[in-house]
């Protein structure tokens, strides 16, 4: 995951980068390693979002039962202290065919 590992995590000035992401997954590795940072259980930020018992485990865990929806997400990066920036990639890629296509190759 390309990350600035300098940073310290848990005491980020606003607006400092801590991870760039190119997938969900690299998101979820982010949002991870800033939950570590900040010391915080699942069942705490559960806590303070709202969310139901043991949602953060399916989010984050190592299985990911579930995929962060605007809801989960957005209460995920205020309580993390994240928000999350669209950035320019240096070139883009073309777009992959569509489904129909792949399926008849």
């Amino acid at each position: 995951m390309p990350t600035t590992d300098t940073a310290d995590w848990s005491r980020a000035e606003p607006g400092s980068v801590l991870a760039t992401a190119d997938d969900y997954g690299e998101l979820v590795a982010a949002l991870r390693k800033r939950k570590a940072a900040l010391s915080l259980s699942g069942a705490e930020i559960e806590q303070r979002t709202g969310l139901a018992a043991g949602y953060v485990a399916k989010l984050l865990g190592p299985s990911r039962v579930k995929v962060a929806g605007p809801l989960s997400l957005g209460l995920m990066l205020q309580t993390l202290g994240l928000r999350l920036a669209v950035i320019a990639a240096e070139t883009p890629r073309p777009g992959l065919p569509k489904r129909n296509q792949q399926e008849a190759a």
